[in-house]
């Protein structure tokens, strides 16, 4: 099972969810990110600024 399966079993069990609210062509690029590197920087940074 990859990683990314294996957190949302864990948060899932847990209920423990994060809900952000983005414009479709933020979720399009942040998917994008996800997909070609595996990551994507825009989630993290908007992350870091809802639990400034």
């Amino acid at each position: 099972m990859c990683v990314h399966a294996q957190t949302y079993e864990l948060a899932s069990q847990r209920e423990d969810f994060v809900k952000i609210i983005v414009k479709k062509q933020e979720y399009k690029e942040i998917l994008n990110e996800i997909f070609t590197y595996g990551k994507s920087l825009k989630l993290r940074k908007l992350m870091r600024s809802r639990n400034e």
